[in-house]
């Protein structure tokens, strides 16, 4: 599927109603072309199912962004003990999703999603920083010597500013 520009076109100074159909039928080319992109395939008609499909995604894309945003994903820790020094040494950070409709929820429920949806470096941002924080509060008491791991994908560490918003 080509979707060709609209200046390239002539179709950029006409009237509302006369450019509607070509606004539809470029906005339907796009989906088809960043649906063939992204499944490496060479080229995508775009129907229906593809529409419906495409308008889910973008609904769970704002799903998964508005709940990291009002801080729906809660940390937790599990500790790792070391039995030699007798002494519990550091902890993984873990996430969980406090759905308000739902309770909390595993991570099998929400990364794939974030992954498909482009969400997930937003979320290992938000991770990251909820990890930090937790060392910050521990920094000066008996916890400020545990060390805590944070996963993080491959899209957050293969993205050039992922030091630079450390």
């Amino acid at each position: 599927a080509y979707a060709p520009n609209p200046q390239m076109l002539g179709l950029v100074g006409l009237a509302d109603k006369a450019r509607r159909p070509f606004d539809e039928a470029y906005e339907n080319a796009s989906v088809a072309c960043r649906y063939a992109k992204e499944n490496d395939l060479t080229g995508m008609v775009c129907t229906k199912e593809l529409l419906v499909m495409e308008e889910s995604k973008k609904q769970l894309k704002a799903l998964l962004e508005d709940a990291i945003d009002t801080k729906q994903f809660d940390m937790f820790l599990q500790f790792v003990y070391d039995v030699k020094q007798k002494r519990f040494t550091g902890a993984e950070v873990l996430s969980r999703w406090n759905k308000p409709d739902e309770g909390y929820l595993m991570p099998a429920y929400y990364i794939n999603n974030m992954h498909q949806t482009g969400v997930i470096g937003k979320f290992d941002q938000y991770m990251l920083e909820k990890t930090f924080a937790q060392l910050d509060k521990w920094n000066g008491t008996e916890y400020g010597d545990l060390v805590l791991s944070c996963n993080v994908t491959r899209v957050s560490i293969s993205s050039p500013d992922f030091v630079r918003s450390m």
